[in-house]
Parts: structure tokens; C-alpha cells; sequence
């Protein structure tokens, strides 16, 4: 990878905000977009991560105009903080298991009258099946993606309107894909039990103990932190409202208020 830096103006005004001690990190790329070339520095990265946000001639942006701007490099530096997330995505073969298993939910459903109270129960737990065949090969695919063009951008080292669509469009169908296969986990959570317990009862013991090995291996439990909660219920007003990303995290506002930018 060739070693890159913004233009010289843009080292000179990040320089001139840098605190005594302060360690800084410019976003390796620059940004062409909405007419403009922009550059971002990161002061005490994986710290504070305090940001400075500027133009082609150092200037820095001004906080009420900069929105579209700081969505754009927020997103993208979001996408690639954790590239051992999106190769382990791109590796993932969780799919296989559940594709050798159906045969067991094929069993079960057999044995489950549709009239029967734990037939509910029963849906939600193929859901999962379902859920994890169809998107896991689209969460491969996309994550490979991501990866490629990662490797694009960090030899072209610019980002413009086009390449950041294409970059958030691959993320956004990685991340539906991932939030699908979670909520059915979570939803299912009871009814996997039950689905379980009713099998045991009617005597299909080997059966029952195979099918558990589903609710103990992806035991994703309905019982979740604050923290996941919340990531949970934005994600749900993203991938099941339909609302825009941007407007449900209040992410991008918290990094305007804390930029050094006037």
C-alpha cells in the first residue's frame, strides 16, 4: 500500500489544532463529493476520536453546514474500523449446518398438527432455517465486496458519490442479512424451547435432543443488555420501518458537537 497525505494545507491548519501530547490520524482517502474535495483527521483515534473536518485549501468546514459531508466520512471509516468483522463475514458458513440439519424441521413438522398450540412455535423455529440459508450467502457475497473495494480504495485513495452508494449499498444489505438472522434467533428464543419440550413429550426423544442442539448452539437469549436493546430497536426502525439510517442514530450530530471544527 503507497503511503498517501492529504494536501499540505490540510497538514498544516490539522497540525495548528493539535493539542500538546495529542496523537492524530487523517482518514486515508480523500473525498470528492458534492462539488468539492474534503479530509478528515482524527485526533487520539480509538480514544477521544475527537474529528477535524476540512476542504482541499485547509480551511476547516463549518459545523452548520458540514452534516452531509460528516455522514459520508463517518459512514465509510464505520464500514472499515473492524475489517476482521467483514472477513469473518465473508468466511462465515453457518448456512452449511443448517442446510445438512433441515431434514430435522422436515421431521418435526410432520409431527406438529397445524391446529396444535405449539404449531406457532414450530414456525418460528424454521424461520431460523429459512432465515440463515437465504441471507447467509448474500452476507458472503457482500462482505467479499466490501473487501474487494476496499482494496480499490486504498489504491485509488479518492471516494467519490458513486463509489460511497456502491460501498453503502454492500453494507446496508450485509447488516439487513445479519440483523434478520439475529431477530429470528431472538424471537424464536421460547419458542425453540417449547418446540423442544412438545417433542420430548410425545416420545421423539432423539429427535427432541438433535433439535436442542439448535437452541443451545445459537442461543441467543431475548434477555438483552440496554446497550443491545437499543442497537436492536434502531436496527428494527431501519430494516423493518423502512426509516433512513441517518435519521435514526443520533451518531453523526454527537461527532459535529465534539469536532474541533468552528
Amino acid at each position: 500500500m503507497r503511503k498517501w497525505m492529504p494536501p499540505q494545507p490540510v497538514v498544516e491548519t490539522a497540525e495548528r489544532y493539535k493539542k500538546d501530547g495529542e496523537i492524530y490520524l487523517f482518514s486515508p482517502r480523500e473525498y470528492r463529493l458534492y462539488g468539492g474535495n474534503y479530509y478528515a483527521a482524527c485526533y487520539n483515534p480509538n480514544r477521544e476520536s475527537i474529528w477535524l473536518f476540512l476542504d482541499e485549501k485547509g480551511e476547516p468546514l463549518k459545523k452548520t453546514t458540514m452534516k452531509d459531508i460528516v455522514t459520508v466520512i463517518i459512514s465509510v471509516n464505520g464500514v472499515f474500523l473492524d475489517l476482521r468483522f467483514v472477513k469473518k463475514a465473508a468466511r462465515n458458513q453457518h448456512d452449511r449446518l443448517y442446510q445438512r440439519s433441515y431434514h430435522l424441521i422436515t421431521q418435526a413438522e410432520s409431527l406438529i398438527e397445524t391446529n396444535d398450540p405449539a404449531h406457532k412455535h414450530f414456525l418460528a423455529f424454521k424461520n431460523i432455517f429459512d432465515t440463515i440459508i437465504h441471507w447467509s450467502p448474500i452476507i458472503r457475497r457482500n462482505a467479499k465486496e466490501i473487501l474487494e473495494l476496499k482494496e480499490k480504495l486504498d489504491e485509488i485513495r479518492y471516494l467519490d458519490e458513486p463509489l460511497y452508494q456502491q460501498l453503502m449499498d454492500l453494507r446496508y444489505d450485509m447488516a439487513h442479512g445479519m440483523f434478520r438472522q439475529n431477530r429470528s434467533l431472538v424471537e424464536s428464543y421460547e419458542s425453540r424451547k417449547n418446540v423442544i419440550f412438545h417433542l420430548w413429550k410425545k416420545g421423539k426423544i432423539w429427535l427432541a435432543i438433535r433439535l436442542a442442539f439448535f437452541y443451545l448452539f445459537d442461543n441467543k437469549s431475548n434477555h438483552l443488555s440496554n446497550a443491545d436493546r437499543q442497537t436492536y430497536r434502531e436496527l428494527s426502525e431501519i430494516f423493518i420501518d423502512g426509516k433512513d439510517p441517518v435519521k435514526v442514530s443520533d451518531e453523526f450530530e454527537k461527532v459535529i458537537r465534539r469536532s474541533r471544527n468552528p
